[in-house]
């Protein structure tokens, strides 16, 4: 039997060149890939509607009830994919990198999704999670959120990051704990591997050596681009408007929770040269990349609560 694979984040921790890694094997028949492909044809995200449904819907919003009606169609999903596997002697392989995290406050809580992913997953399964320098897990999401239409100051974004931290991605990426909480969760047999990535090393290096010599891949170039993934009109200009994108009324992506259920083809028209020509945004833009920014961290109320976490590597990444 074929082993199983699914990394399930962080977000903005490389997962764009480990999604085009994986699916440059895939294409070279070497494992099985059934995960996020960054794309901007949003059509080309997932392989099939299935697949698409299950990470953009039942494992971001939908409701118990939904998904326990769903579960066992899922189930039989995989074990398919599981079957054609050991039939080619190939390695299943998942990415969803929004598995591990609630993104948005809208998102079901991660422990949930980490939940659901183990119900229909088949047994003995290895879940994969990298962490990131703090600062710069942050200005990546911060620059993200700049990009989908938030207005906000860095120092504003620290400030709403801090005050919705038990309800945010935060305690995410605080490396420690949430690996321990996920091992306390982990179901049938199933393993956790959790890496972490120092931005000031070669961070291509690190990874070659985690897909080389943990994963046996040969011949490992690591991907280092971005691919711009979120080209949907409506959401764009409903988001652009709002002070906000953090909160309830702000930064929902129901756009992305109903793509799958109606003709994702029809929702591509991209209006990024709008935006980038709101003068907001391009200051916003240019601010995130500024080198003042770690100080403005520094005196942040988030700061200081994520030294009062002790976790070592945040600590390290701080320079404490």
């Amino acid at each position: 039997m074929g082993n199983i694979f699914c990394h399930i984040g962080n977000p903005k921790t490389f997962s764009t060149s480990i999604q085009l890694l994986l699916e440059n094997y895939s294409k070279n028949d070497e494992i099985n890939y059934l995960g996020f492909c960054p794309s901007q044809k949003i059509g080309k995200w997932f392989s099939d509607s299935t697949i698409s449904n299950i990470f953009d819907y039942s494992l971001m919003y939908e409701s118990i009830t939904s998904f326990n009606s769903n579960k066992y169609y899922y189930i039989s999903y995989f074990q398919k994919q599981i079957e054609k596997c050991n039939n080619e002697k190939l390695d299943l392989w998942i990415s969803s990198e929004n598995l591990s995290c609630r993104f948005i406050l809208e998102e079901l809580d991660p422990l949930e999704k980490f939940s659901r992913i183990q119900k229909i997953l088949p047994s003995q399964t290895t879940f994969i999670i990298f962490f990131r320098n703090i600062f710069d897990s942050l200005m990546s999401i911060y620059s993200e959120y700049i990009k989908r239409g938030y207005v906000l100051s860095f120092e504003e974004f620290c400030q709403e990051t801090y005050l919705h931290r038990n309800s945010n991605f935060l305690q995410s990426f605080i490396p420690n704990n949430f690996i321990e909480t996920l091992k306390s969760e982990l179901k049938n047999n199933n393993s956790l591997h959790a890496y972490l990535i120092n931005d000031k090393k070669s961070v291509e290096h690190q990874l070659t050596e985690i897909f080389q010599k943990i994963y046996n891949f040969n011949n490992v170039q690591i991907p280092r681009k971005n691919v711009t993934t979120y080209n949907d009109e409506e959401f764009r200009i409903y988001n652009k408007n709002q002070k906000s994108l953090m909160t309830s009324s702000g930064m929902i992506e129901m756009h992305r929770a109903f793509w799958s259920l109606r003709d994702r083809d029809e929702n591509q028209k991209l209006i990024w040269s709008q935006l980038k020509n709101n003068r907001e945004i391009r200051k916003r833009l240019k601010e995130s990349r500024g080198k003042k920014m770690i100080e403005v961290f520094e005196n942040t109320e988030l700061a200081k609560y994520l030294l009062k976490t002790n976790d070592r590597y945040i600590l390290e990444c701080m320079g404490k």
